[in-house]
């Protein structure tokens, strides 16, 4: 239950990533798009498409994956970090145990 929790955290930190760039290419597109309609008396769709796809086009160029490996190495260094954290506590009750038990069969 804690990995499929801390799996689904990570999704969902990749998803919010995506979608915030996926906004700032939305924010991009609304002046391109005005600009378009101003300057044309009937608005072309083949060429708004292609405007539109150039945008999401240059937007997805820009996930390099020098930056989705930092994004990833972030994510995975915090939650590693949590299960040395765990690994520890563990750890030192199971050994804590075990000398207690070594302790009274002497």
């Amino acid at each position: 239950a804690v990995v499929s929790t801390q799996s689904t955290g990570n999704k969902d930190k990749v998803k919010q990533g995506v979608l915030v760039s996926v906004e700032n290419a939305g924010s991009e597109m609304v002046p391109v798009i005005s600009e378009l309609v101003k300057n044309s008396e009937f608005l072309d769709e083949d060429r708004l498409r292609d405007q539109i796809d150039r945008l999401i086009t240059s937007k997805l160029m820009e996930m390099q994956p020098k930056n989705i490996i930092a994004v990833v190495k972030d994510m995975v260094e915090t939650e590693l970090g949590w299960v040395v954290v765990w690994g520890n506590i563990f750890g030192g009750i199971l050994g804590l145990a075990l000398e207690v038990v070594v302790v009274l069969k002497e």
